[in-house]
């Protein structure tokens, strides 16, 4: 046995050893620490939320940018997985009147089982991802207006429209 194989095993049997005795001796100091910690916390709370607002107001248009980038790639993503960027019925191409429709009519159902009460959108399409863009219920690409004019036609419009 070599100095460094000696070296390592003095080390763990030493580990060994001492484990049980720094577990408690931290478990008693716990309490301490926590009030240390709480009243360095209290002393700069000032501080603390001053730079948070001050780098929230900084970074702001970044993370807006940053985000509105994000839903557009999982837009584009979800109208890919569903048939592509243009309308069924009419052809449509403008990316943002672009939606996913149910062929079935079971939208607001659907949706709220899969995002927890929220409407459409980003967790909507989130969850559609991370099922493997499902094909139960069937979903379609339409454009707001066709989208607007299949729901009036069918009868499933909410909220008095």
């Amino acid at each position: 046995m070599d100095a460094r194989e000696r070296k390592q095993a003095y080390d763990r049997e030493h580990y060994l050893r001492n484990k049980k005795r720094k577990a408690v001796y931290q478990k008693a100091r716990l309490t301490e620490h926590r009030a240390i910690n709480r009243a360095s916390y209290l002393r700069h709370r000032e501080e603390r939320v001053a730079a948070r607002r001050l780098y929230e107001a900084r970074t702001h248009n970044q993370r807006l940018a940053y985000h509105r980038a994000r839903g557009k790639a999982l837009k584009h993503e979800a109208l890919a997985a569903y048939g592509g960027s243009q309308c069924v019925l009419c052809g449509a191409t403008d990316f943002g009147d672009l939606t996913l429709d149910h062929v079935n009519g079971d939208g607001q159902e659907h949706r709220s089982l899969l995002t927890d009460g929220r409407t459409g959108g980003q967790p909507f399409y989130r969850k559609l991802k991370l099922l493997g863009w499902p094909d139960d219920p069937p979903l379609q690409v339409l454009c707001r207006v066709c989208n607007m004019a299949k729901s009036v036609r069918e009868g499933t419009r909410h909220h008095g429209i």
